[in-house]
């Protein structure tokens, strides 16, 4: 396997960053709708395969105004399982984590193989970082 490089992608206002060894960054602002969830999908998947298969999620949700129907839709419509091990979100807010919530557990309703992951809910990016070092840990 090639040495993994960082890359970022811009897809409208949002911004995705992988971050060698295996973390993805979302960076979500104002609507996230259906075309942007291809562009995320699409991002998460070629780099998930890059590094085995795998990867964390890291979504900073403090400037994400909402997900539109076809964002929710798109989500929830699995065809490839997520890759992830664990997805942290990063400053969610009321509604944002109202709709995170309903989104996940639709997801694991209709598609449970495709989200096997655990979520957490966090407020600085170094208690993502935390909660994956200590994921990472308790793997190994």
């Amino acid at each position: 396997m090639s040495e993994l490089q960082p890359e970022s992608v811009v897809s409208g206002p949002q911004e995705y960053r992988f971050i060698p060894p295996d973390l993805i960054q979302l960076h979500l602002r104002g609507s996230f709708d259906g075309p942007e969830v291809e562009a995320h999908l699409d991002f998460v998947h070629r780099h998930a395969a890059r590094c085995g298969g795998w990867v964390y999620a890291l979504a900073d949700l403090t400037q994400l105004e909402r997900i539109t129907e076809s964002g929710r839709r798109r989500l929830t419509r699995v065809e490839t399982p997520y890759p992830y091990k664990a997805c942290a979100l990063l400053g969610a807010s009321f509604a944002t984590r109202t709709i995170a919530n309903m989104i996940v557990s639709a997801g694991k309703a209709l598609a449970p193989q495709s989200f096997h992951f655990p979520v957490k809910f966090v407020n600085t990016y170094e208690q993502a970082n935390a909660w994956f070092d200590e994921l990472h840990r308790n793997a190994t």
